[in-house]
């Protein structure tokens, strides 16, 4: 695949996270980038585009999707959902646990209560 880093989930984790979705109903492997290869193979009823993707690759999705009389839907995209910033934030998160020394152990809040309390 040519996009960027790799993701935190392996892929038969994402793949089962897909296949749980209750309008999915086929989940396939992706060789390239660009959906495209899948979508002539599968052609699907509806076809998922990030707006945050390259404006000339989500119109080729559309004239495919529009040869097979299917749609793309463009979905919004968030910057601070992207996947690279919540990766940061748990690497920052973690090498502040590593930091206190509190990595891999358990938190509680603890109160000393007097018996009369009880």
């Amino acid at each position: 695949m040519e996009k960027k880093p790799k993701p935190i989930l392996s892929f038969d984790e994402r793949f089962d996270l897909a296949n749980a979705i209750k309008y999915v109903d086929l989940v396939v492997a992706q060789e390239t980038y660009s959906p495209l290869p899948n979508v002539k193979k599968i052609k699907p009823d509806i076809l998922m585009e990030s707006a945050s993707h390259d404006e000339n690759a989500i119109e080729k999705a559309r004239e495919v999707m529009e040869s097979i009389g299917a749609k793309v839907v463009v979905i919004p995209y968030y910057p601070s959902q992207s996947s690279t910033s919540i990766k940061n934030l748990i690497t920052k998160n973690d090498k502040n646990q590593k930091k206190l020394n509190l990595s891999g152990r358990g938190c509680m809040n603890v109160r000393r209560v007097e018996h009369e309390e009880f």
